[in-house]
């Protein structure tokens, strides 16, 4: 069974720096990462400017991880790179093993808080043109499948007790994440793109009318008002730039 990557710090969701490729798929690798938390000049940012990552201090303050202290970790990913180039002439090869490693790489016990990681994956995404999407590809998926042992890797130094933290565990999947993908899954039912939905004729109610509908008893007209404009200043939905 797939277990969140989200965790509870002193009641707000955060998320490991190192679960960010996965809850993803992908499409933040750890070096395209550690160049946005850098403030790196990015060819194709993968997340908008001004995310900032946390960790504990030895006296359990929470404080921010500065952008030069990225700089070691953005020499150590180049390395990884450069041996596995070296031992491994199959490309293919080569990249399951960077797959492999490269996520650890990243320093254990720094997170990021979730609403604001979503809001700078979002923004850049907007800026993305996938020439082949498949299906949710840009959707972040926090229980994702991951191979054995991986899991405990992603939250060493965040599965004890931190001082004035509370106990650091894997929190349940939110109410909230809960309402969203149902509102996701029921626009792609309709074969409609989240981030292009079309607008509605005049005098006719469009797809957010007739998703309520199909959602039925399952969210309740408070929740899924609330949860659907989230989406929406999030960029987690958006109209059709051709309509």
């Amino acid at each position: 069974m797939a277990r969140t990557l989200l965790i509870d710090i002193n009641g707000r969701e955060a998320l490991p720096v190192r679960a960010i490729p996965f809850v993803t798929g992908w499409i933040v690798t750890p070096d395209r990462l550690v160049e946005a938390l850098s403030e790196s000049e990015q060819m194709c940012p993968r997340l908008a400017h001004g995310l900032r990552a946390h960790k504990f201090d030895q006296d359990c303050t929470l404080t921010l991880v500065l952008p030069k202290e990225w700089d070691g970790f953005s020499a150590a990913l180049t390395q990884l790179e450069d041996e596995l180039k070296a031992a491994y002439a199959d490309d293919e090869s080569g990249y399951a093993v960077w797959r492999s490693r490269a996520a650890f790489v990243l320093p254990a016990g720094v997170f990021v808080w979730r609403d604001e990681f979503e809001a700078a994956f979002h923004k850049a995404q907007k800026k993305i043109i996938y020439l082949d999407e498949r299906e949710g590809l840009s959707e972040l998926v926090y229980a994702p499948v991951l191979p054995s042992g991986f899991h405990d890797r992603i939250f060493e130094e965040l599965s004890s007790r931190s001082g004035n933290a509370d106990e650091l565990v894997p929190a349940p999947v939110s109410r909230r994440q809960s309402h969203e993908q149902k509102i996701l899954h029921a626009i792609r039912a309709r074969g409609e793109d989240p981030l292009a939905l079309p607008k509605p004729p005049p005098g006719k109610s469009g797809v957010k009318a007739a998703v309520r509908e199909s959602l039925g008893k399952t969210i309740t007209a408070s929740a899924f008002r609330k949860t659907w404009d989230e989406m929406r200043q999030l960029g987690v939905i958006q109209d059709s730039k051709d309509t």
